[in-house]
Order: structure tokens, then C-alpha cells, then sequence
């Protein structure tokens, strides 16, 4: 019925299967998004006060609680704050070029971002979130999160066909 096989497979099972380079990918704007933000801020004054009303009961009766709290809460509210500050210094632009991904910042292409940067892990791809873990070959990693306000739509659809047919299934969670 077929005159070619769909697939090529390995002759033998000590040769490798080879991949093909990923096709490139023309530069997808990464902005700071208000549903991270607003997630993070919800999630940090939820805690605060799921300790303040677990804690408090206890304070009369053991007076020792009341550091619990000067102690948690703060810890909460400075892993906010360093979740905010990190958020702020993700890439800017992202693209695929020559089989690599290329990052970009603020600063431009010779920023902190540098390199070529290639999957490190699986990328999570669902219909409000995308994360693509990336690794340079000096060992650095960084996580690429878009979410539905990090980028126009029409780039975010060609992100996501991009990784539905580039990336390879195996990749794709």
C-alpha cells in the first residue's frame, strides 16, 4: 500500500536513532505576566493567613507559638519576593536557530542569556501554560513559562504548533 516506510528505524539495535536538527523558530516575545503575579500574590496571602488563624489559637496556652509566626511569616513574604525579582529577569525574546535556542534579555543579545541554550527536561504544554526547561551547556538552566498574557496570541499559537511538531512527541508532556 505504501510505497516508502513512514518511519526509518534503527537496522540494528546498537545503531543509534538519529534526530533531525529542530527547524527554526522566529523570535517569540516573553513579557511579565499579571496572572503569575496575581497567582504568586494570592498564593503568599493565603499562606500568611492560613498560619496566622492555625497559630493563633494556640498563642494563649503556648506563648512559644507567637515566634512561629514572627518567623514564618516573614520567610513567606521574602520567598514572594524573591519568586517576583526572579520573574523580572527572564529572556525577553526567545527563538530557535540552528537547532539551539536563543535567548535574549534586556540588554540585548550578549546579556546574561547568552549561548545556546537546548531542552533540559520535559516540556509541560497545556491550553493556558507552557514550560520549556532549558540548559546551556555550562550547566545553567532556565525555565521559559508563557502564560496566556506573556505573549500576543497569535505568537503563543505558533509556539505551541512549533513544539507540537518540533519538538518531538517525547518532549511534549
Amino acid at each position: 500500500m505504501f510505497d516508502k516506510p513512514l518511519a526509518r528505524t534503527p537496522s540494528s539495535p546498537s545503531e543509534p536513532a538519529r534526530r533531525r536538527p529542530l527547524p527554526e523558530l522566529a523570535p517569540v516575545p516573553l513579557r511579565s505576566s499579571r496572572c503569575y503575579v496575581g497567582a504568586l500574590l494570592g498564593i503568599a496571602t493565603l499562606a500568611v493567613l492560613l498560619l496566622i488563624l492555625s497559630v493563633l489559637p494556640l498563642i494563649p496556652a503556648r506563648p512559644g507559638f507567637a515566634l512561629l509566626l514572627l518567623v514564618a511569616v516573614p520567610a513567606v513574604l521574602a520567598n514572594a519576593a524573591y519568586a517576583l525579582r526572579q520573574h523580572r529577569r527572564l529572556p525577553r525574546l526567545a527563538a530557535v536557530y540552528g537547532g539551539c535556542w536563543q535567548l535574549q534579555d534586556h540588554t540585548g543579545p550578549n546579556g546574561c542569556f547568552a549561548g545556546d541554550w537546548r531542552f533540559a527536561g520535559e516540556v509541560l504544554l497545556w491550553p493556558w501554560l507552557v514550560i520549556v526547561p532549558l540548559k546551556r551547556a555550562d550547566g545553567q538552566r532556565c525555565t521559559l513559562v508563557w502564560w496566556p498574557d506573556s505573549a500576543p496570541a497569535e505568537d503563543q499559537r505558533r509556539l505551541r504548533v512549533w513544539l507540537n511538531t518540533a519538538a518531538g512527541r517525547e518532549r511534549i508532556h
